[in-house]
């Protein structure tokens, strides 16, 4: 699925068109949690963005709104653009830090 959606958004760039990087009005929000401590919630989902919007830890919680591509962390590329769920802090972490991923891109 994620593939497909790349694909399609690669061919819009490539007609000329763009992409807006804001959340989907019809994005599908998933719930899960952070699977350790002072994960960073970044400002973009790349490792070298030194702006560090908060840090998510087990039992915050998290709500998913859609995953980006950034940089590669333990072999995975994908980043969600999420909320931690108990100081309301808005941000990218990569997936693999996180318990659940929402397939929507952003």
């Amino acid at each position: 699925m994620r593939k497909a959606m790349i694909g399609v958004g690669a061919a819009v760039l490539a007609l000329g068109g763009s992409l807006a990087v804001a959340v989907p009005a019809s994005a599908h929000t998933e719930y899960g949690d952070y699977r350790g401590t002072d994960v960073r919630i970044r400002n973009t989902p790349y490792t070298t963005d030194n702006v560090i919007h908060g840090l998510g830890q087990p039992g915050h919680g998290t709500a998913q709104y859609c995953f980006k591509i950034g940089s590669t962390v333990s072999g995975n590329r994908y980043w969600q653009y999420h909320m931690n769920r108990r100081t309301s802090v808005k941000g990218y972490s990569s997936e693999t830090l996180l318990t659940v991923v929402n397939g929507e891109m952003c």
